[in-house]
């Protein structure tokens, strides 16, 4: 009886720490299904600095200003479109559809990125933020707002530009070579 009881505490010790074995292997090898890396937030005086950014991503650093640069022009249905709206368009088939003027600035909602779909890939978009600045007023009143994120669909991305709530796209650019 000692021994049976000796032989399944055994059984038990080595059955828990194969598993811790194999939980640990398995999250040190586990693969992401996007080219882009995970994202973390360092705070750098007034902004939150994301870490991450893929070298090579256009106008990714607070200090690069985006006067001067062409805006995006095109039509935003045809780099990415949601899935829940039609743009200047009403159809009956879907009344809860929020139907937007086509006189609407092309807008991408990152906060809503599950919504949307690339032209180029049906897949979602991923979202490369560049920095978000801290907003330190409790009114919120103006000075505040300012952020800069990467629209990517397969091989291209569109930036967009948060200046006082203000937002603007700019590109397609391609994506940079070093993480193709």
């Amino acid at each position: 009886m000692e021994n049976s009881t000796k032989l399944v505490t055994t059984t038990i010790i080595s059955i828990i720490l194969i598993s811790i074995i194999v939980s640990i292997i398995g999250w040190n090898t586990r693969t992401y299904d996007s080219r882009l890396s995970e994202q973390e937030c360092k705070r750098e005086e007034k902004y939150c600095i994301f870490d991450g950014v893929p070298t090579g991503m256009m106008y990714s650093r607070t200090d690069e200003s985006m006067k001067g640069v062409h805006e995006f022009t095109g039509n935003i249905d045809d780099y990415a479109y949601n899935l829940y709206e039609t743009r200047g368009e009403y159809n009956p088939e879907y009344p809860e559809r929020i139907v937007l003027p086509k006189t609407v600035e092309p807008y991408i909602n990152p906060w809503d990125i599950s919504s949307y779909r690339c032209k180029s890939t049906e897949e979602k978009p991923e979202v490369v933020e560049y920095f978000t600045e801290f907003c330190g007023r409790s009114n919120g009143l103006g000075g505040c707002g300012d952020e800069r994120r990467a629209i990517v669909c397969g091989d291209g991305y569109l930036i967009q530009d948060i200046n006082d709530y203000n937002t603007k796209l700019y590109g397609p650019y391609d994506i940079p070579e070093s993480i193709n």
